[in-house]
């Protein structure tokens, strides 16, 4: 461990902050990735993502950015399945719980047709 590591994790222990070392790498970790130019995709998943689907869907969102892709990856049951993908300011979502809303709403929306 780098020495400047452990003064840090040791001044949070000595003043009980230890509760902030995880928010503290996560920004230690964004900067890092923003000076080495590589892109930040939050993904939201039904079921965690295994291990070749996470290697295709970087390989693909760098392909698409041209840069690096780093996932930062989360489970939402209530997705039921697919995928959201928050990246460069865009979304993209490919869950089936909007494929059901907009098939809902698609349907609400469609003309009542019918025998008179």
């Amino acid at each position: 461990m780098a020495p400047e590591v452990l003064a840090v994790v040791t001044l949070l222990v000595d003043r009980g902050m230890v509760d902030r070392l995880g928010a503290m790498a996560d920004a230690f970790t964004a900067i890092a990735e923003k000076e080495r130019g590589i892109v930040v995709a939050e993904v939201t998943t039904a079921v965690p993502l295994t291990d070749d689907l996470r290697s295709k869907l970087t390989d693909k969102l760098s392909a698409a950015l041209g840069r690096a892709v780093s996932l930062r990856e989360s489970v939402d049951e209530s997705l039921l399945g697919g995928i959201v993908i928050r990246v460069a300011g865009r979304v993209l979502d490919g869950s089936v719980t909007s494929q059901l809303r907009d098939l809902r709403q698609a349907l609400l929306t469609a003309r009542q047709g019918g025998e008179a």
